[in-house]
């Protein structure tokens, strides 16, 4: 037997050991919430369910005594790991389309009861597919990483940058006014269009285009009607010519109201 069914041998013997422990009801709340996520269905699941409702901590740092059982502790570490990276797009270090979904609902529910503003930007590079085709897809991931560390440095820590296709962004903003999501989109232009991405002998320079949307927080609003606001707006920018973003503020069911800034009148309006 190679190493591999060893290890995995040894694995379903400790997890059989653990197992055992819990029917006979040895083992505490906590050990009962790790276990939880092995055992099958010939155990009372109803009552083991009880117990993980009880547990505040996160089952992979709860307690398998690595002595005791040395293979199952290395499993829960790895799965630990692994699971700390799920949300992780990692070409960019960005948060990943996963990510962008489930947070853009919770904030939405945020909204809802406590009636903050909530902006969401949808921004795409402009060209990518030429930038592939002329230098390959080395230099396109390259620009892709150059792209998302200047989208969050654009960003206050409480704000969220995902990679959420190819060249595509996705940006929740919280608690943020239409006058500060404005200033904030065009900073993300001027931070890209600013970026010197050396290839060979020469810098290439790239731009972004970008659509938002600023929800006030009064009334209620599905988080696909919103996204569909702001990505309606990114392609306003594509029309329009590109390295612009669009800006769109929701309040209810009133009329839109639409801002689109080309590039000298944002120098002009943001310049210090």
């Amino acid at each position: 037997m190679d190493n591999n069914g060893f290890e995995q041998k040894k694995i379903l013997q400790e997890l059989y050991v653990l197992e055992r422990k819990i029917k006979e009801g040895n083992l505490s709340e906590e050990s009962a919430y790790i276990l939880f996520t092995f055992l099958n269905k010939s155990c009372n699941l109803d009552e083991i369910k009880k117990m993980v409702e009880k547990v505040q901590s996160s089952w992979w740092v709860l307690e398998i005594k690595k002595k005791e059982f040395v293979f199952a502790h290395s499993l829960l570490r790895l799965i630990g790991e692994l699971d700390q990276y799920k949300y992780i797009d990692f070409l960019t270090s960005l948060y990943n389309r996963r990510f962008f979904e489930e947070t853009l609902a919770r904030e939405l529910a945020r909204v809802a009861k406590y009636n903050f503003p909530l902006a969401l930007f949808i921004l795409d590079i402009d060209d990518f597919k030429k930038i592939n085709d002329t230098y390959g897809h080395k230099t396109g991931d390259l620009v892709l990483q150059n792209v998302a560390k200047a989208i969050k440095k654009s960003l206050r820590m409480q704000d969220y940058a995902c990679r959420i296709g190819g060249e595509e962004f996705g940006v929740i903003l919280p608690q943020m006014s239409y006058k500060e999501a404005y200033k904030v989109g065009q900073r993300i232009l001027l931070a890209v269009e600013e970026l010197k991405i050396k290839i060979d002998q020469h810098v290439l320079q790239v731009t972004i285009s970008g659509g938002g949307v600023v929800y006030a927080g009064v009334g209620s609003i599905e988080k696909d009607v919103l996204f569909k606001i702001a990505d309606d707006n990114l392609y306003k920018a594509k029309r329009n010519g590109k390295n612009q973003f669009y800006l769109t503020s929701y309040y209810l069911q009133e009329d839109l109201q639409e801002v689109a800034v080309n590039q000298e009148e944002k120098r002009i309006l943001f310049s210090d």
